[in-house]
């Protein structure tokens, strides 16, 4: 109940005019996507397991392009993206990129600095899981840069003297 209440506060303030009834069914889907969320974050320091990251994941990328608040949105690239750093820590380069990739659809660049962006930039500057691509890693080293990601410019610095797709 107290859930509920506080999120109702909290859309009311966001400005958002859905009915009582709407607004109850998305705070059920967040509020469910929290203890989700909770047992990703854990799960993302193990070196075995993705099911929680995955479930966060799909039980949120259903609302994309809606008009929910903008926590449901950040679960879903949050889910993806944790899901990609424990297919990291296995050494499951392919894995870990289809997981960034789907992070960054999910909307990464908005909630997470671009940082989906920037790790598959390094996979393919370096070839990890992908073939060794220059061209795609500086763009997406310079998309990541213009939203804001703080390691992009520096990356571009070290790893490029001049433009790989000319």
């Amino acid at each position: 109940m107290k859930r509920t209440i506080l999120g109702l506060i909290l859309i009311v303030n966001l400005g958002f005019s859905e009915t009582i009834n709407e607004l109850n069914e998305k705070i059920s889907s967040s509020s469910g996507g929290m203890k989700t969320y909770w047992k990703c974050q854990k799960d993302k320091k193990l070196k075995s397991g993705t099911e929680n990251c995955k479930k966060l994941y799909n039980d949120h990328i259903i609302y994309k392009n809606k008009d929910v608040p903008k926590v449901v949105h950040k679960m879903a690239s949050i889910g993806a993206f944790n899901t990609a750093r424990i297919y990291k820590v296995n050494n499951n380069y392919s894995e870990m990129n289809k997981w960034y990739q789907k992070s960054i659809d999910a909307g990464n660049c908005i909630y997470e600095d671009c940082n989906a962006k920037n790790n598959l930039a390094l996979s393919y500057f370096f070839g990890q899981g992908v073939a060794i691509n220059k061209c795609k890693a500086f763009n997406l080293f310079l998309e990541a840069e213009n939203s804001g990601n703080k390691t992009a410019p520096q990356a571009l610095k070290e790893l490029f003297h001049n433009n790989p797709c000319k």
